[in-house]
């Protein structure tokens, strides 16, 4: 094509994008389109007129038309933050409204609470802030400093880490709305009940104004902003217990995105909290007036932002209503005659969680159950329950683990039960997952027994090394007997012919199962360590300032026992998942049968 015919042909085309850019409510995806074309006919030019005029202003059209492209993108991504603020989060406070009035209630009551238990009883401080906090906090007013507590060196790290920790309990009290509300409605109890104590125990010494003044310079917007996220755990709660209309599903995911963002509001706030409380506070002799105006200040934002202007935006009208996207259907295809990556091996073993969630929960909770009494003749009465607040992979292990005795009777008949019950269930679930029934089940049920009498004599060999490394060997052992039981109970052979592949198969696939091990084991120690934790700020701030020693430990102790219990089921079930879908894509690697099967069925196509 000639250079005038091509310019003639789009000439209109490129004055229309000219034009166009000259809008500023140009659409941005028909400048999309135009810039798609626009490169195309800049293709052409560089190849037929490289050293003509036209592909310098084709070239021109089209840098103009990246420049607005990203100028819609930034304005799109600006707008978009702007909306949430202006007009989402505000119409998710009216419709969540209920959920807000009820966590700000059950806040105030457990302040009321705190006070009025403090009144009645002196011992009720100590035991909610310490003995040794209350101690300093009496030294420091001996020495006419009551607020010394908030002038501590390092402003910078104080801030990170007052920041980090209020962010921590919010998060705490979100997610116990997972437990039907209940862990978020006793997160509530626990700090409201800790907020009275401590500014009565002020009162208590004259000290209303000065600490009231000081204390509530931050507080006013954290205190607020954990009653917040109670209200998103309250939301979160809901979808769970009471999905209406909806399925329970749909209710958790629309519920879930609600409170999410409901708590993504307030990080934000817990900064410049987390701010004042660093760089301000410390200033207790700044004069009254300033420290009053500030609270003033703070509390008119968070009732004006949380009360007012939503309710003034409903009247006037939100700009768009809350979308309620259902959810789409999880079908997910499984392929077992594919060699997969460690990625893929992980993903699917997280989505075979997913699907198998409700029977992998009850299946866990029943095991955990019948630990329960192992645990209990293997413990030392001596030992006490100490619950830790902190995600600590060492304090964590050591304390949910230490009770293990693999030399104690008990413990050893109830690991081989959990072992023969992991092992029965994984292999009843992928035969029903590969759609085929194992036609010589008793022999291999008899390998499943086989294979948990020999867990029970590995144990005999763990007793003497450390906590971690005996889960760590226990895991991969079990692992491993799961991958050959499972080639034995699969092959069409001889026993002793399947055994030998099995085993081969394992040796041969040494390099794929290490990563997936290590991987699905720390998964599975991260997960319930971070289950733990959250329990265990429930627990220990709440179940020891309402219930009396003797129960509080026997209470604690079955917590302790439940959650040992399940954190070495789910130890021993995921990697053995994955192992499970290392041994069919080994097993395809190794053997190729499928690719053989589709090379002989091209064949008699062709003929």
């Amino acid at each position: 094509m000639k250079e005038t015919q091509f310019i003639n042909k789009n000439k209109h085309k490129w004055q229309e994008f000219e034009k166009l850019l000259t809008d500023s409510n140009a659409d941005s995806d028909k400048l999309s389109s135009l810039f798609i074309e626009t490169t195309h006919d800049l293709s052409y030019a560089r190849t037929f007129y490289n050293n003509r005029s036209i592909k310098v202003y084709i070239n021109n059209v089209a840098q103009k038309i990246i420049y607005e492209l990203y100028k819609h993108k930034s304005k799109n991504i600006f707008s978009s933050i702007k909306h949430f603020w202006t007009d989402e989060l505000p119409q998710i406070i009216v419709h969540c409204r209920r959920e807000f009035i009820i966590s700000t209630f059950i806040f105030l009551l457990s302040v009321c609470i705190g006070v009025f238990c403090t009144v009645y009883d002196e011992t009720f401080t100590t035991n909610i802030l310490g003995s040794n906090y209350v101690n300093m906090t009496q030294e420091n007013i001996a020495k006419g400093d009551p607020m010394a507590v908030y002038k501590q060196p390092g402003q910078v790290s104080m801030f990170f880490q007052i920041t980090l920790n209020n962010i921590w309990v919010a998060f705490i009290t979100f997610i116990g709305g997972a437990l039907l509300g209940v862990g978020t409605i006793a997160s509530l109890l626990a700090n409201g009940i800790m907020l009275g104590t401590f500014q009565y125990f002020f009162i208590q010494r004259g000290l209303f104004i000065e600490s009231f003044s000081t204390i509530w310079l931050h507080g006013t917007i954290e205190i607020s902003s954990i009653v917040i996220a109670g209200a998103a755990g309250l939301v979160l709660g809901k979808g769970i217990a009471i999905p209406e209309t909806y399925t329970r599903a749909q209710s958790l995911y629309i519920h879930g995105v609600l409170s999410l963002k409901i708590l993504a509001g307030t990080i934000p706030l817990f900064i410049f909290a987390g701010f004042i409380e660093s760089f301000i506070t410390r200033y207790s002799e700044t004069p009254l007036f300033v420290k009053f105006l500030l609270i003033g200040l703070s509390g008119a934002f968070i009732i004006g932002y949380y009360v007012y202007f939503p309710y003034k935006k409903k009247k006037s009208g939100f700009e768009k209503t809350l979308q309620f996207n259902k959810i789409k259907p999880f079908n997910y295809t499984w392929d077992f005659s594919k060699i997969k990556t460690t990625g893929e091996i992980i993903y699917e073993t997280f989505v075979f969680l997913r699907i198998y969630s409700s029977a992998i929960i009850k299946a866990i909770l029943v095991l955990s159950i019948i630990l329960i009494p192992a645990f209990h003749y293997t413990l030392d009465e001596t030992q006490t329950i100490r619950f830790n607040t902190v995600i600590s992979i060492s304090n964590t292990l050591d304390e949910l683990f230490r009770d293990l005795n693999f030399s104690n009777p008990y413990f050893m008949a109830s690991a081989i039960v959990v072992a023969i019950s992991i092992s029965s269930f994984l292999h009843f679930k992928f035969s029903s997952l590969r759609n085929r029934v194992n036609n010589n089940k008793m022999k291999a049920i008899g390998l499943i027994f086989s294979n948990a009498l020999i867990i029970s004599f590995l144990c005999l060999f763990i007793q003497e090394t450390s906590i971690t490394i005996s889960l760590f060997l226990l895991s991969l052992y079990t692992s491993c007997s799961l991958f050959i039981t499972t080639g034995i109970s699969t092959e069409d052979a001889p026993l002793i012919e399947r055994i030998k592949k099995s085993f081969s198969l394992l040796t041969k696939s040494i390099s794929a199962f290490i990563p997936v091990f290590l991987i699905l084991f720390i998964c599975s120690i991260a997960l319930f360590m971070g289950f733990q934790s959250s329990l265990d700020f429930l627990w220990s701030r709440f179940l020891n300032t309402s219930v009396d020693g003797d129960n509080f430990v026997r209470i604690s102790r079955f917590i302790h026992y439940l959650l040992t219990g399940a954190t070495l089921c789910f130890v021993l079930l995921l990697p053995s998942i994955g192992f499970l879908f290392i041994y069919f894509s080994e097993k395809e690697r190794v053997s190729a049968t499928s690719l053989l099967q589709r090379i002989e069925k091209l064949a008699i196509h062709e003929k």
